[in-house]
């Protein structure tokens, strides 16, 4: 291989190692803001079982889930709990009103529109609602936040601790903490509209108009968002058109006379109530008190824009089953893996520089491509994070690897010895050891994806983990450390220096 080739093929080699580490460990916002990519590396956020410091921030690992349930859909277990305190023709009528559908039951009539599936027009309005869920939950810009479709036609969400704010040993309950008031606030649905009266029953709606012919919330609202003063004080603030200033400051007035509340609701449900004890006549509104701290004035704010610009949703959510996740392996776990994996790399590069010499950084250049190629590839494969099993999983791989690099060097070493060429030494000893090699990875991998099949509980994403990452190692010992160590040798006149090869000495009798 020429000079040029070779420069070329390094060069290659070192830019896809800096685009890889670049996506691997680094999160950024793109487009208009709304959308964050997530790096592999943050990943670390989705796995309740590690905690420790993620960029400067306390990260406690754990978190809370919590299960969403559209109208006229329950669980098994709900099915059955509410069928044990039924009997005679109530029970008849319940067991009639819901059909099996897998682990759900489904309203015969609302759901299922008198059959047994749901309907065309269900299934379109529950994707309307995920994708709506979605919308809200991604406007976090938050890591290790997770939202997917369970059993079809329930949505299943996951919040870390770092993002709810809530360290183990805090208040955990269902019925209270951020993470609840996250939970129940983002599953309203329905049209945002403005109150106002003595009390939320007999307050009258005065936005949108509804004595104007189609009148949109959107003619008076313009949007919502978080807004935090020096002092930490959180407000949700909201921005009025001309046209919603004027209808409140109207209905404000006088206000100072007579106690009143404006009530922001969604739908049914009330997001905020502003107690008013003068005329507003402002174009933006900053609300703050009750429970608006800085994450639920966030979600409120959220929730808000949302259903402002989101079409009306035909489905409401109940929210069930909410979970606590603690950190099972210790709130330091994240940062003992990262320490055991730094001590295990420098460990590594020490012994190959200082056996091998500059051949070193052939293995350094075909471990950095194997190590950051498989972390994407973690990342693009939903069912995996970084956690204590996957970080295992890599720390093995890394030793496969570095162990069959040293048996391919070695088989080198000694036909260098024995006064071959260097580029004939490479050939040879990679040709004599490539089925050893070879086989070392199959065998690895095939009994990895064997425990994976076989579902041991615990173990499967270690092992899969695992055997994903010898398939990675095998190409990078065998095809990218061999083509790195033939670019680098090509710059150097004093090849077997280069790797610390030496000649045998024969003396003479």
């Amino acid at each position: 291989m020429g000079k040029i080739k070779s420069a070329i093929v390094l060069a290659l080699m070192a830019a896809l190692i800096v685009v890889l580490c670049f996506f691997s460990t680094v999160s950024f916002p793109y487009g208009d803001g709304f959308s964050y990519f997530n790096s592999a590396v943050s990943m670390t956020a989705k796995d309740p079982t590690l905690g420790g410091s993620v960029g400067g921030g306390d990260y406690y690992g754990g978190g809370y889930s919590a299960v969403y349930y559209p109208e006229g859909v329950i669980s098994s277990a709900e099915y059955e709990n509410d069928k044990a305190v039924l009997e005679g023709e109530d029970l008849a009528e319940y067991e009639g009103k819901y059909v099996a559908y897998g682990a759900l039951y489904l309203d015969k009539e609302e759901v299922c529109g008198g059959g047994t599936a749901p309907t065309e027009a269900f299934k379109a309005s529950f994707d309307s609602a995920v994708a709506s869920l979605k919308a809200r939950y991604s406007a976090f810009h938050a890591e290790g936040i997770r939202l997917d479709v369970a059993d079809e036609y329930t949505v299943r969400v996951f919040l870390p601790q770092a993002l709810v704010g809530q360290a183990p040993g805090d208040d955990m309950t269902a019925n209270g903490g951020t993470f609840s008031d996250i939970f129940n606030a983002l599953s309203y649905t329905g049209e945002f509209t403005v109150s106002y009266g003595s009390d939320e029953a007999s307050a009258t709606q005065i936005l949108p108009e509804p004595n104007k012919r189609d009148a949109k919330i959107q003619d008076y609202v313009k949007r919502a968002y978080l807004r935090t003063d020096a002092a930490g004080t959180a407000y949700v603030a909201i921005s009025f058109t001309q046209a919603g200033r004027a209808v409140i400051a109207e209905k404000t007035t006088g206000s100072d006379q007579t106690a009143a509340t404006m009530y922001f609701k969604v739908g049914d449900d009330q997001v905020i109530a502003l107690s008013v004890n003068a005329q507003i006549d402002q174009s933006t509104l900053y609300i703050s008190g009750g429970n608006l701290t800085g994450k639920t004035a966030e979600t409120r704010a959220i929730l808000i824009n949302d259903a402002l610009k989101a079409p009306v949703s035909e489905i409401s959510f109940t929210v069930d089953d909410i979970y606590t996740h603690e950190a099972s392996f210790g709130n330091d776990a994240l940062l003992f893996l990262y320490i055991a994996f730094g001590v295990c790399f420098v460990g590594m590069m020490i012994f190959f520089f200082a056996r091998y010499g500059k051949l070193g950084f052939a293995h350094l250049f075909s471990f950095l491509l194997f190590f950051f190629s498989m972390l994407l590839c973690i990342w693009a494969i939903p069912f995996l994070n970084i956690g204590v099993g996957t970080v295992v999983a890599m720390l093995l791989a890394s030793v496969i690897l570095s162990v069959s690099n040293v048996i391919s060097y070695e088989s080198a070493r000694k036909d260098y010895a024995l006064g071959k060429t260097i580029v004939s030494s490479v050939k040879a000893g990679y040709k004599r050891t490539f089925w050893h090699v070879f086989d070392l990875h199959i065998v690895v991998a095939a009994l990895s994806f064997i425990m994976y099949g076989i579902g041991i509980a615990g173990l499967s994403t270690f092992a899969f983990v695992l055997g994903l990452a010898t398939a990675f190692s095998a190409v990078a010992t065998m095809a990218i450390n061999r083509l790195a160590w033939a670019a680098m040798m090509t710059f150097t006149e004093r090849k077997g220096a280069f790797c610390r090869f030496r000649r045998e000495e024969v003396e003479d009798d």
